[in-house]
């Protein structure tokens, strides 16, 4: 099923939500314009992971890859091998969240 976008839904519920969120966010220690980042850039990372197809399998989307010369792209065809031996459908998704939120971490400790 394909997924439209077109930008916030503010709705009562969604700011009901997003109040809710950046209340946990500020008791963490985050300031509320941070916060406020953190809420965003978490959402865009989510909504982008799912409009882009990030559910297929993280080998799928480098099956392309798996005939290109090795000889002339052993990088690219290392990678690809790797990533087609990895169990998971969201390994790629998961990687990208723990980094995003092991940043976010040292955003809220160093206050920005």
């Amino acid at each position: 099923m394909p997924v439209v976008t077109s930008g916030p839904a503010v709705t009562s519920r969604n700011l009901r939500m997003m109040e809710d969120a950046l209340g946990a966010l500020r008791a963490t220690g985050f300031p509320l314009d941070v916060g406020l980042d953190v809420l965003h850039s978490l959402t865009g990372f989510v909504v982008g992971h799912v409009v882009t197809g990030g559910r297929r399998e993280a080998s799928e989307k480098v099956r392309h890859l798996s005939d290109v010369d090795a000889a002339e792209f052993p990088l690219l065809a290392e990678a690809a091998a790797r990533v087609e031996r990895r169990q998971g459908s969201n390994s790629r998704f998961d990687f990208a969240l723990d980094a995003m939120l092991a940043g976010l971490e040292v955003a809220r400790t160093s206050g920005r």
